[in-house]
């Protein structure tokens, strides 16, 4: 009897305790998110970020919102913090939660900034980033926050033997304009620079513009004076195709307009460097340094280099159709209006038959 007792009090403790176990084991279970971060093959300055998201638990798991952020070389981007509601997030996840053991990937597309950063990547070929965050999740109406962190090294890899050879595009024109602004006694209060650089890829790739750094001097007497200097980039130069940068520039200091006061430069000179990478992976060299130096003619302030003309356009020549030259046809006669020739010859056949007639 003591026995069967022992037997039933360890059966109901059984039934009691394992559930209790697995009920903190379900609990203690939280989604884990894992870091991956490559460069994609169509934008190499860009970094790919997937944020892999995995349930091991039992129950289903709602996500509610997330946020991360991106340091490169130990330096925070807080412009690509995000904290975002799943409803806009939802692009990144076939759902808005998780069954058990279902993974779902959340991808993000980092931009790597234009100017320094971006250069320092391509020359480096490498770039220290890390990404740490937190995603916010609902178990069984339980809120619980989810951190994450992943630190790597992210290569531009480059296969040097298998590489497409790419060539430096070339600045094939440039077209400068100047203008003044003169107060009502004729003195000169404000000078524009309008400048158009042209930019020839010959490659059948695309090229991206990065930066664009440039000097102009003006010279006068015989003397180079440098008038400003300034800084542009962002552009697109479409495979085998050109591409044209404009840039404007107001000069207010007293001094040159001192300068040009007396008249204006017979001569103008850019100087300046560029920043170009392949926007597709596989290409070699990885990006250009060209520099450049033109020398322009001016009249009355304004000159062309080169060829300024992207797609050259003409209209169509029409020539006119000749019209016919009339041939030398004689003009037809107009008929004759019938007169009493034909009445004499009836008449004379009706004689003749009336005469056969009659001898008859």
């Amino acid at each position: 009897m003591k026995r069967n007792r022992s037997i039933l009090i360890l059966l109901i403790c059984t039934l009691i305790v394992i559930p209790s176990c697995v009920a903190i084991e379900e609990k203690a279970v939280s989604p884990t998110v894992d870091i991956e971060m490559y460069v994609p093959n169509d934008d190499v300055s860009t970094v790919t970020i997937d944020f892999i998201i995995n349930n091991p638990s039992q129950k289903e798991v709602s996500l509610t919102s997330f946020k991360y952020y991106v340091y490169i070389n130990g330096e925070r981007k807080v412009s690509e913090h995000l904290q975002e509601e799943l409803e806009w997030l939802g692009f990144g996840l076939p759902v808005q939660s998780l069954q058990p053991l279902e993974t779902a990937t959340i991808k993000r597309i980092f931009s790597i900034t234009r100017g320094y950063p971006l250069e320092q990547f391509m020359r480096k070929g490498f770039s220290n980033m890390t990404v740490n965050g937190s995603l916010s999740i609902n178990i069984d109406n339980n809120s619980f926050e989810v951190p994450f962190e992943k630190a790597t090294t992210v290569y531009l890899e480059i296969d040097e033997k298998e590489a497409k050879r790419a060539i430096c595009p070339n600045i094939t024109g440039i077209e400068l304009k100047t203008s003044k602004l003169e107060s009502p006694s004729e003195e000169i209060t404000d000078v524009f620079i309008n400048q158009s650089i042209i930019i020839t890829n010959p490659n059948p790739t695309t090229i991206c513009l990065n930066t664009l750094d440039y000097k102009v001097y003006f010279n006068k007497d015989g003397k180079w004076v440098r008038l400003f200097s300034g800084f542009a980039g962002g552009g697109i130069i479409e495979s085998m195709s050109s591409y044209r940068k404009s840039i404007e520039h107001r000069e207010s200091d007293d001094e040159v307009i001192q300068y040009l006061q007396s008249g204006d430069p017979t001569e103008i000179k850019i100087r300046g460097s560029m920043f170009m990478y392949p926007k597709e992976r596989g290409w070699s060299p990885a990006y250009f340094e060209p520099s450049f130096e033109k020398v322009i003619t001016t009249i009355n302030g304004s000159g062309v280099w080169g060829d300024v003309i992207l797609k050259p356009t003409t209209s169509p020549v029409i020539t006119p159709s000749p019209s016919p030259t009339p041939s030398s046809v004689p003009a037809a006669e107009p008929p004759k209006e019938p007169g009493f020739e034909a009445v004499f010859a009836i008449a004379g056949l009706l004689a003749v038959m009336y005469l056969l007639r009659r001898g008859r």
